[in-house]
């Protein structure tokens, strides 16, 4: 509950800046972005695997595929929601939720890890459960928000 409430909450917090929708959607996109970058590359080229024990199936190749997709999708939404952001700055903010996004994904796996479970919930069958949908997204949430807040103003 710590976890999802109090870093989703940060949800909440970015869409009252100015510009918060475009801001919500940008994490948002730059999260699936980077999650589909490294589920599609690290299915179909994935060799060398992260943290076995924690999530067998990540794997280094589909990490670097999923920074990449976070890198170019934050250029192109910063761009097509004419975000107050420089091409660089959304790069680098892109990059972050990138590596931000897989760390959240890798602590909810090492919870379930640690709790014995598979699943975080029954709700999304197949799926690892409602958090781990959540996993990346509260993270970046919370990394879109503060840089807002402290870099990008």
């Amino acid at each position: 509950a710590l976890y999802a409430g109090g870093l989703l909450s940060n949800g909440a917090l970015l869409r009252s800046t100015e510009r918060g929708l475009q801001w919500v959607l940008f994490a948002l996109l730059v999260t699936f972005a980077a999650d589909t970058g490294a589920y599609a590359v690290g299915k179909a080229f994935g060799k060398r695997r992260m943290a076995p024990a924690i999530s067998p199936s990540k794997t280094w190749e589909g990490a670097a595929a999923g920074l990449l997709s976070a890198l170019a999708a934050g250029v192109a939404l910063a761009s097509l929601l004419s975000l107050d952001a420089a091409a660089w700055q959304a790069a680098i903010l892109g990059a972050a939720c990138g590596v931000a996004g897989q760390i959240g994904g890798m602590g909810v796996s090492r919870v379930k890890r640690w709790a014995g479970v598979k699943d975080s919930g029954w709700l999304v069958p197949g799926h690892g459960g409602v958090l781990d949908r959540v996993d990346s997204l509260a993270v970046n949430v919370a990394v879109v928000y503060y840089s807002v807040l402290w870099w990008l103003r």
